[in-house]
């Protein structure tokens, strides 16, 4: 998507509504990075479109047109707006998944995702490494020790995996 013609949708619809750029953004991102977004300077997260788009009342859809591309950070994907909005629908459950404690569901969610040119592979590899840790804890905890070792594994795989990765240990550059 064109980082201008969404920041021009955003403040349309902000003004629209009669709101203020404090009152658009209440504590979940600044007011700078608001006024960045709808000047086109910056692109907001998927989670930050989500959020944005609820309060401003406007569908995914209409901020996501036919001819519009979604960015990820590897690769440019061009999508409907009906498969926009049911990855965002699939991200937003998986979340929920994770949330709830049903981490089957956020794994079999994200599954078809989990290809480095997806618009959400990021997003998906670290939240199917949590679920994965949160399996294997379970796992432990009730005694049944191959299942544990086996969801430890997949999550060392997708520990490594996207830009949310981070060996803390081994970075250099955060030792003090």
């Amino acid at each position: 998507m064109n980082n201008t013609l969404l920041g021009k949708k955003l403040k349309e619809a902000r003004l629209a509504k009669k709101m203020t750029q404090t009152d658009v953004v209440g504590g979940y991102i600044t007011r700078n990075m608001l006024s960045q977004i709808e000047s086109g300077c910056a692109f907001p997260s998927i989670r930050t479109l989500e959020y944005l788009s609820g309060v401003l009342e406007i569908p995914m859809s209409e901020l996501v047109s036919e001819s519009e591309t979604i960015m990820s950070a590897t690769s440019s994907l061009a999508m409907s707006p009906n498969m926009a909005q049911t990855l965002l629908d699939d991200l937003v459950k998986a979340k929920q998944g994770l949330l709830s404690g049903d981490f089957e569901v956020t794994i079999q969610l994200l599954s078809p995702y989990l290809k480095e040119d997806c618009a959400i592979y990021d997003e998906s590899a670290a939240l199917v490494c949590r679920a994965r840790t949160a399996l294997a804890k379970k796992y432990a905890l009730e005694g049944d020790a191959a299942a544990a070792k086996r969801e430890r594994k997949a999550a060392a795989e997708w520990k490594s995996k996207g830009v949310y990765s981070a060996d803390w240990k081994k970075d250099d550059a955060l030792r003090v």
